[in-house]
């Protein structure tokens, strides 16, 4: 989350950035805390949006059609838009597993963790190295 949240605060504090997770992800606060601890400002989706995310996961994981999934997505993401986010954060690894493009800049938690894990490798193959 830590990792993340830097990235999507790369450029400037004081940055809107919408959270798309599920209620559980939310209700944690763990994204919450992590933006605000960087001056920047956490976007959680109304209700209403948050089903579609719930939704859309659902149709990701094979539950229905995938375009239903895009759709869904991009509602959500015309919502945080219209509600100031300037980037959002997609904070469940399957939302990036879908051939949508947001308007928006995308931090994809799925692909930020890999890169982290994969320096993390490589420091410590550098590092026990004779």
């Amino acid at each position: 989350v830590e990792a993340i949240a830097q990235d999507s605060g790369a450029e400037t504090a004081g940055r809107h950035i919408g959270i798309m997770a599920t209620q559980g992800t939310l209700a944690s606060g763990l994204y919450q805390e992590s933006l605000e601890s960087r001056g920047l400002i956490p976007v959680i989706p109304p209700p209403e949006f948050q089903r579609k995310i719930a939704l859309a996961i659902a149709r990701i994981k094979g539950e229905g059609e995938r375009s239903e999934a895009e759709e869904l997505l991009r509602e959500v993401v015309k919502d945080l838009e219209g509600r100031g986010s300037s980037a959002v954060i997609y904070g469940c690894t399957e939302l990036g597993l879908t051939p949508f493009q947001p308007t928006l800049p995308v931090f994809d938690s799925l692909e930020i963790l890999a890169g982290v894990t994969v320096r993390l490798a490589l420091d410590n193959a550098t590092c026990s190295s004779p």
